[in-house]
């Protein structure tokens, strides 16, 4: 019996043994193959807005522990699983990334769920339960909804906010919070002085807050849960809010219709779209006023369900408006920044347009070959058109005339001796305004001057306006032979002539040949009478002055300080200079031509080699076409020719 109970104990030792063996195999085991699990999970970006192009986001899980699949799980605010993933298959310690696309989700917000432990994801509609080892809350929102009209920024999480840093005082949404949650916008107002709280929020089902940055005052701001507390030792990241100031004016009270004016914008902001209306004025009325001058059809947005047009991107500055065609009245403007509270009015009476234009001397003359000055004033425009000459005369020019410096008048010259000829240096020239010519600088000169036959439905040629159309003009005047091989220079045989040249005003540039085959201008606003008279030599004054080099003096007046008139029949010292003063009228068109068209030099002075070719009658562009302006003496000295003054000689130090 005793050894029976040997043997009991021990087998039961040895089962014992067996038995803490086994634990400690299990532990050994269990210690070797650890679960996996998901330690962490992040999602970007942290909400979604249904009205975006892209609806997706980023879901990366990290995993750790032994290779297994990871899957998710997306449930709605009662728990409803409305998306999921199948498992996939993720290495030990590793990171995996989804991209789900949410567009077909409704707004609310959303328990995004991950298992990294292999676990399935609960089937759509199942409730979601305790699945998953980490989750983390998803706002959608659209904020395109009816809800957001008012709102002017939507971010889609605190994140975005700050990244943008500032705000003008737009009517502002934020997402990415959960639905009722309380948040507290605060305003940071010093190390010292710590935060304020401005105003309390709370998300809407969607998990979006919106505030009114126009009514909170400048500084700077944060959004946080109550929970949160900041101090000088740990500020808060802030974004600013300046609220975005506007003033709006017109540079004049009173504009007539057709006219232009300035208007300009000031406010603190950069760059800014603003809303423009008007009582009184269509959205077609606005788009013409805003368009006629610096802004364009590509600056303005106009929809037909609003009452107002939208001019982008404006920034501080004078801007050139137009009111062609808008009817005479009072007009109160109004203008809102399109994304801010910033907004200003600014009146215009308009007026009925009364465009005039008028030659400042009704008959005015200058010698042909010389420069002629002409002044045309404007009333109610900045523009007329001109004809110089008609078929009578012999030769006609079409001009256009511009105000470009806003003094209500044009002023010009001519040079007469190139005007119309071939290849000139320079015709017109004015020293404030625009003169274009239709022979010189051709095409659609202004708006485009327009020829007519007997009115204004029968063009002249195959175009209205341009060189085609001018040139037909001109042939059917009999001016020009060929409107296909000439144009406007080959009117004259020789330099302009003396002769009486018609001017004529013309408000649009439409001239007519009438039924008498006279020239007519459409709407005709004034006429005058330039009378064009033959050169002369008028008087002559010989002066001596005391020995010295001929060129010693660069001035004139220097010249004539030191000269005395010498009477008829006087005598000249040996080695005295003698200076010869003559009275003389057409030739000094011929003297800026060849001084390359630079009107100044009538004026400045210019070297008498500079204009010896045209004196004496020489050289390619002069010889038969310059003055014979010849200087010799009565008699000759000895066995000497009769001195004379020699062009040939003059140097660019020689002056006139």
């Amino acid at each position: 019996m005793t050894d029976g109970n040997y043997r009991s104990k021990a087998r039961a030792v040895f089962l014992a043994a067996l038995m803490v063996l086994s634990v400690f195999a299990g532990t050994v085991a269990f210690a070797g193959s650890a679960s996996a699990a998901a330690t962490d999970l992040t999602v970007s970006p942290g909400s979604v807005d249904l009205s975006a192009e892209d609806t997706s986001v980023d879901v990366t899980v990290t995993t750790e522990g032994a290779t297994e699949e990871v899957s998710w799980a997306l449930a709605d605010s009662s728990g409803t699983v409305v998306a999921n993933s199948g498992g996939t298959s993720a290495a030990a310690n590793s990171e995996v990334t989804f991209n789900p696309d949410l567009g077909d989700l409704s707004s609310g917000t959303y328990t995004l769920a991950v298992a990294g432990d292999g676990t399935a994801a609960p089937a759509v509609d199942d409730d979601i339960g305790d699945y998953g080892d980490q989750e983390t809350t998803l706002s959608v929102y659209d904020s395109g909804a009816d809800e957001y009209d008012d709102v002017d920024a939507f971010y889609s999480d605190t994140g975005a906010l700050l990244e943008e840093g500032l705000l003008w005082g737009q009517e502002v949404a934020v997402g990415g919070y959960d639905a009722g949650e309380s948040v507290v916008l605060s305003e940071w107002q010093s190390d010292e002085d710590g935060a304020r709280t401005a105003e309390q929020l709370t998300a809407d089902d969607s998990g979006v807050i919106v505030f009114d940055s126009s009514q909170l005052e400048d500084g700077d701001y944060f959004l946080e849960p109550p929970a949160e507390g900041y101090d000088s030792d740990n500020p808060p990241e802030t974004f600013e809010v300046l609220p975005q100031n506007l003033d709006v004016e017109f540079d004049d009270e009173e504009v007539s219709t057709g006219g232009t004016t300035d208007i300009t914008f000031d406010s603190n902001r950069g760059t800014y779209n603003v809303d423009v209306s008007a009582d009184g004025l269509d959205l077609d009325d606005l788009e013409t006023i805003f368009t006629n001058g610096d802004w364009t059809d590509g600056d303005i947005t106009q929809d037909d369900d609003d009452d107002h047009i939208t001019i982008d991107a404006v920034s501080d500055g004078d801007y050139e408006v137009g009111f062609s065609e808008i009817d005479p009245g009072e007009y109160n403007f109004e203008f809102n920044v399109s994304d801010t509270s910033a907004s200003d009015t600014a009146n215009i009476n308009v007026t009925e347009e009364d465009v005039d234009a008028s030659f400042a001397e009704g008959v005015s003359s200058d010698t042909a070959g010389d420069i002629a000055e002409f002044t045309i004033e404007l009333s109610d425009t900045d523009h007329t058109y001109v004809q110089f000459g008609d078929s009578d005369v012999g030769f006609v020019d079409v001009l256009y005339l511009e105000d470009d410096n806003d003094d209500d008048e044009v002023t010009f010259e001519v040079n007469t001796r190139a005007l119309g000829t071939t290849n000139p240096e320079n015709v017109y020239d004015s020293e404030d305004d625009i003169v274009e010519s239709q022979i010189y600088d051709g095409g659609a000169i202004g708006d485009g001057a327009a020829y007519y036959d007997e009115d204004t439905d029968t063009p002249i040629g195959n175009a209205e306006t341009g060189d085609d159309a001018f040139n037909a003009y001109l042939e059917e005047l009999d001016l020009i032979d060929d409107a296909d091989t000439e144009d406007g220079t080959d009117q004259l045989t020789r330099p302009l002539q003396a002769a009486d040249y018609e001017l004529t005003a013309a408000a649009d540039g439409e001239f007519i040949i009438n039924s008498d085959g006279n020239t007519e201008a459409d709407e005709e606003l004034d006429s005058a009478l330039f009378e064009l008279t033959q050169p002369s030599l008028d008087g002559i004054t010989i002066h001596k002055a005391p020995e010295d080099n001929a060129d010693q003096d660069d001035e004139l007046q220097d010249v004539l300080d030191a000269a005395t008139a010498i009477d008829e029949g006087g005598e000249v010292a040996l080695d005295d200079r003698v200076i010869i003063q003559a009275e003389a009228s057409g030739l000094y068109g011929a003297m800026v031509e060849e001084n390359e068209g630079d009107f100044s030099t009538l004026e400045d002075g210019t070297a008498l080699a500079n204009v010896a070719p045209v004196f004496a009658n020489a050289g390619d562009d002069w010889d038969g076409e310059g003055i014979n302006f010849v200087v010799e003496a009565d008699d000759a000295t000895g066995n000497q020719d009769a001195t004379e003054l020699d062009y040939t000689g003059a140097g660019e130090s020689d002056a006139t």
